[in-house]
């Protein structure tokens, strides 16, 4: 269930919202599009908590994931790898 979880906030928050970012509104700068996407998947996580210091973890995970994904799509042209890395933060997040 994680793991899909990751793969789905992927393709609709880095390859949904940050490409719309990208393309049609092409005047906002490239950080602050990133921004935009990391505070929206931060609220997205953020809700799913129940303890500050988990909310706290959540936005700290969830703003390296966002920024990580992100320019990875800007490198590399692919959300391939956007992907395979936040699925590599899950499975090490459940290890936990």
């Amino acid at each position: 269930y994680p793991t899909s979880a990751a793969l789905f906030e992927e393709l609709f928050f880095r390859c949904s919202v940050f490409l719309v970012l990208l393309t049609k509104f092409d005047w906002v700068p490239l950080s602050i599009s990133m921004l935009i996407v990391a505070v929206l998947f931060i609220i997205e996580q953020v809700v799913c908590t129940q303890k500050v210091k988990q909310a706290i973890a959540m936005s700290a995970g969830s703003l390296a994931i966002s920024l990580a994904g992100c320019l990875m799509i800007v490198i590399t042209g692919s959300i391939i790898p956007a992907i395979i890395c936040h699925e590599m933060y899950v499975i090490f997040y459940l290890k936990k």
